[in-house]
């Protein structure tokens, strides 16, 4: 067996085809799945279409609407040559894809399998990259985290949940550095325990630790002392230096960064003062890029309900510039988190539970006027969540 496997134009079509040997007759099957390095196709993605599939000597094809069913053709013994065409739309995105063919044959109601028996990769030519799909995590009043899949769907964004882990109420305070994406990549989360002592939780790509889903590895401990604080912040990357980084407010109003340091046993740096008199704040949320300048912002609620943007810097010094009002009304909300672009328009977005626990997502404009767009629903029964992040 071999494919020919070349690229296809984002808008355009190209055709793809396999030379096959058969000593038997039999099926032959094609499929397509991501390369490595790119994350798992979610919903209708990637959207591409299989529009037909022929084979020389003429042989049954069937072929599904779209990539992701692949097409399959009963063949003849011999040699056979099948052709089947990719369609993309313009709105395509960068993936990086790998077709595999196998056989079926059937000797006298013996079936013989053989999948993934040749591959060949190519690649969608477009200018679009491929989003990052993010994960959010929440805590149950039991201790339990449970963890939601992104898809990039605005009106569905989530897959249904499932529970990650136990114990979880021994902390105080959590966050997560920066969205965790669903390859796994990310600055981890960071939890405080009762007793002020503040623990990192690398994240593991692959999920899979000893045949149990997790997508943590085992803690490390950051060090004591952190119950000075009322307030932990992940705030992505407010330094420049491409690694996600934490504010803490102590009791007295003041804040205080910690810069990333991607060490997994020292991940943070020590701290400096960045301000005072941030206790006019109930929330704190590292918002990610909303002003779209490729900068980290900071988005706070005071007591009145008024939500406030300050702009990221770049600079570690002064991470933040002089606030500005977003709007007014923000205290129905109980929770808050910003995990991530929640729609695949590479905006970070804001997602909201009100009293009655519906949850609620702002999608990020990328307008730093307005830099949230009307929220649309997500769901209800949410309030079976302590935490959000």
């Amino acid at each position: 067996m071999s494919l020919y496997t070349p690229g296809l134009k984002a808008g355009g079509t190209v055709a793809q085809t396999l030379t096959v040997h058969m000593e038997h007759p039999g099926d032959v099957v094609v499929g397509f799945h991501p390369a490595d390095g790119m994350r798992q196709w979610d919903g209708a993605e990637p959207g591409i279409d299989i529009t037909s599939a022929t084979s020389t000597p003429k042989a049954k094809c069937d072929h599904s609407i779209g990539i992701n069913g692949g097409l399959s053709c009963t063949l003849p013994a011999g040699d056979s040559t099948i052709t089947y065409t990719l369609k993309a739309p313009s709105s395509a995105f960068a993936w990086r894809i790998v077709a595999y063919a196998g056989y079926v044959i059937d000797f006298d109601g013996h079936v013989e399998t053989g999948d993934g028996r040749t591959e060949s990769g190519f690649t969608v030519d477009s200018p679009h990259p491929v989003p990052d799909h993010h994960l959010l995590f929440a805590r149950d009043a039991g201790g339990t985290l449970h963890e939601y899949w992104g898809i990039g769907s605005t009106s569905e964004p989530y897959e249904t949940p499932q529970p990650v882990g136990r114990g979880w109420q021994a902390y105080t305070a959590l966050a997560a550095l920066s969205p965790v994406n669903t390859q796994q990549a990310g600055g981890g989360v960071v939890a405080r325990d009762r007793d002020g002592v503040l623990w990192h939780y690398r994240t593991r790509a692959g999920h899979y630790a000893d045949n149990i889903y997790d997508p943590f590895y085992s803690r490390t401990k950051v060090g004591g002392g952190w119950n000075i604080y009322n307030q932990l912040t992940g705030v992505q990357d407010v330094t420049g230096d491409g690694r996600p980084d934490l504010i803490a407010r102590d009791r007295n109003a003041d804040l205080w960064l910690y810069a990333g340091t991607d060490n997994a046993t020292d991940p943070l740096a020590a701290r400096f003062k960045i301000g005072y008199g941030w206790n006019a704040y109930t929330t704190l949320l590292g918002a990610g890029d909303v002003t779209g300048d490729r900068k980290a912002d900071l988005v706070a609620r005071d007591g009145s309900g008024v939500l406030w943007l300050y702009r990221g810097t770049g600079n570690a010094a002064t991470p933040f510039a002089t606030r500005t009002r977003i709007g007014g009304g923000w205290n129905t909300y109980t929770a808050m988190a910003a995990p991530g672009d929640l729609n695949d328009d590479y905006k970070a977005d804001l997602v909201a539970r009100d009293g009655s626990g519906v949850l609620w997502l702002y999608r990020g404009s990328g307008n730093a006027a307005a830099p949230y767009s009307p929220r649309t629903r997500i769901g209800g029964g949410w309030n079976a969540y302590n935490h959000l992040l």
